[in-house]
Order: C-alpha cells, then structure tokens, then sequence
C-alpha cells in the first residue's frame, strides 16, 4: 500500500512538462501602446467572425504541471463557465483594446476597415494541487488567441494597408478552479485503489472514478482571453500603421 500511495504521489507532482511556470502575469498594454498620434481619434470599422472558431484547452495539475485527463479534471459545467463565449470575449476585446487605444471603432464612414476572423482560443488552467498546496501547477491561468486573415483597408481608396495573421498571449493568477483533495484524502483514495486494484477487473471502473477530481471554481473578476485579445490589438496596432504618419 506504501508503495501504491507513492506511486500516486510521485504522478501527482512529477509527470509532465514544465510549461509557462516561469512566465511573468500579463500586464494590461499601457495607453497608446502601439498607435501613431496621426491615427488618434480617426474612424475604422473592425469585423471580426467567431462563428467557426476553434476552442482547446485543459486543466493541469502537479508539479510538472500534468494535464489532466477527464476523468480527473474539471466537470463539463465548470469548463462550460470557463470557455463559453470565449470567441466573442476575444472579439470585444480586440475591438475595445482599438477604441482604448486612442481610434474610434464605428461602422459609419470609416477611414479605414479591417475584417477577419477568431481562428482558435485555447485557455489552460493551472491548479493549486491539493488544500495544503502539495502538487501545485502554479495556481495560474493562461489564454492563447490567434486571429487570422486579418485585411485592413483605406476605405476611401481601397488600399489595402496590411495582411496577415496576429495572436496573442496572457496569463493570470491565482487559477479560479482548486482541487478540494487535502493530503489526507489523497492517501484515503489511494488506499482504497490499492484494495480496488486487489480485486482484480471487475473492479476496474470503481477503482477509475475512485480516483476522480472535484474541484471547486472560484467567481473569475478577469479572464486571461480579454487580456489576450488587449494584447494582440495593442501589438497588431503597433506593426499594421506603423508605416502611417
């Protein structure tokens, strides 16, 4: 049974790769981060479709900051209040991130228009590990945005100013989702899987839920997708009119 409780352990905080432990939480882009004082104030309309986009991610826990297959991670309701809308989040915050900017986002009489789409959102959310904090992934959470086929145009002449792709990246802490396991129930499920495991198959699906994670979600004041999609606009403003004075 020691070597059984070990064993969990060691899977608990060893296993997996070292992700973006080491990276910094994600500042907001100051103001005029990326825009040209002859932009400020001037008019563009910016379409951009969520209707097909992409949406990944998980739950990692450990050490070595282990995803977490589904049977030990999050529930489908909890994921559901983490990635539903995300899309449209990523959308409205490019948008507001332009207008924050210092340029005035509307549809009517534009100067200039940009189109394009929300190709993927992925949002990865890093646990605390147990109540005590052994396991610990790092007790943060990440989103990764990429927009695509971004074309901005001069609407008068129908130039077309700059193509391309454009992401972005943000990280916040602490992580909103926490194991409710504490070290003492960590040895009482693997005590019993050891005694499970003893009764051969017919035991194989109790002794696979026996070992399943219940997490409690904390009300979330910011998502990492909004401040991914600040970035991307801050950092796609600054390279797309660079050229504009």
């Amino acid at each position: 049974m020691r070597i059984r409780f070990l064993a969990l352990a060691t899977a608990l905080a060893l296993t997996g790769c070292a992700g973006t432990r080491a990276t910094p939480v994600t500042q907001p882009p100051g103001p005029q981060a990326g825009l040209p004082a002859a932009l400020r104030g001037r008019p563009i309309a910016i379409a951009l479709d969520s209707s097909a986009t992409a949406i990944q991610g998980g739950h990692h826990e450990g050490l070595l900051q282990v995803p977490q297959p589904w049977i030990f991670g999050l529930k489908p309701e909890q994921k559901k209040l983490l990635y539903d809308n995300a899309p449209q989040v990523a959308a409205l915050a490019f948008l507001a991130e332009i207008q924050r900017q210092g340029m005035t986002v509307r549809s009517e009489a534009p100067e200039f228009t940009l189109a394009g789409t929300v190709r993927s959102v992925a949002v990865d959310t890093y646990g605390h590990g147990t109540v005590e904090g052994f396991g610990s992934a790092g007790d943060y959470w990440e989103a990764r945005i990429v927009f695509s086929g971004l074309r901005l145009v001069e609407t008068r002449s129908g130039r077309v100013l700059w193509q391309g792709d454009q992401s972005g990246y943000a990280k916040l802490s602490p992580c909103p989702a926490h194991l409710d396991w504490t070290m003492l129930t960590l040895v009482e499920r693997s005590l019993r899987g050891t005694a499970l495991l003893a009764g051969g198959l017919k035991n194989a699906n109790e002794y696979l839920h026996n070992f399943e994670g219940s997490y409690t979600l904390d009300a979330k004041a910011a998502t990492p997708i909004e401040l991914a999609g600040r970035v991307a606009a801050a950092e796609w403003l600054a390279k797309a009119f660079a050229a504009i004075e």
